[in-house]
């Protein structure tokens, strides 16, 4: 695989990421950055910041923990 092809793919976990959190799907943050985040470990920063910026819900505390200990 050559670099423009690794690229390609990072950008496509990035909107997979975003598209999740638009939606507001938790769950699904989280498994993305289970399932990508070796491969681009940006993914973990961004799900950490967007969880960190949820404010007056306490169910953000459970996700964090989780990126936490990944």
């Amino acid at each position: 695989m050559n670099k423009k092809s690794k690229i390609l793919i990072l950008i496509r976990y990035q909107q997979i990421l975003q598209y999740q959190m638009d939606n507001k799907d938790s769950d699904e943050i989280v498994a993305t950055c289970r399932k990508y985040g070796d491969e681009d470990p940006q993914l973990w920063i961004q799900a950490l910041s967007y969880f960190s910026k949820l404010k007056g819900t306490d169910g953000c505390r459970k996700e964090i923990q989780q990126i936490l200990k990944c």
